[in-house]
């Protein structure tokens, strides 16, 4: 499938200079009732087996992927039906997921556990607020169908290799 996206480059370098670190840590910024992805790209070849444990900060089971499927039964109570996965992507090393209705209490660090051995840690800020953006004004492409902001971040990480 080919995506063909026309962002500027300068985008992707504020993007990847003010969001992004190298240090295996993402900052993201989320509201009550809206959704966030918190990214996990395992960017060396996929070994024949490979588990995938997200953890809060108080080690809970946020999402579970063993040997390339969800696995639900441990997951922890505040995250049911309220995390989810990209299964078609694990093939491809994309353990991402999808948080749904958020609350200020999912306001946390997650880590994307790999085995054998890889770490990557996300730190959620849940607000009540929805972050604004600049208004729309006649002409504008602000609204244009095209990649979010989260999408630019994580196709920078990607890119530099985080």
């Amino acid at each position: 499938m080919k995506v063909f996206w026309r962002v500027p480059v300068s985008l992707l370098l504020l993007a990847a200079l003010s969001s992004v670190t190298c240090q295996d840590s993402l900052v993201l910024d989320g509201s009550v009732g809206g959704s966030v992805l918190l990214p996990c790209i395992f960017s060396e070849p996929l070994p024949n087996q490979i588990n995938v444990f997200w953890r809060d900060k108080d080690d809970n089971a946020v999402f579970n992927i063993e040997n390339g499927s969800p696995v639900f039964s441990d997951q922890n109570q505040r995250y049911q039906n309220r995390v989810f996965s990209f299964q078609e992507e694990f093939k491809n090393g994309n353990f991402s997921i999808q948080m749904k209705n958020l609350q200020i209490s999912d306001s946390d660090t997650y880590v994307c556990n790999i085995v054998p051995g890889h770490k990557r840690r996300v730190q959620l800020r849940v607000s009540e607020v929805r972050p604004t953006l600049a208004p729309k004004t006649a002409g504008s492409s602000a609204g244009a169908a095209g990649p979010s902001i989260l999408h630019v971040v994580l196709l920078a990480a990607v890119l530099l290799g985080c």
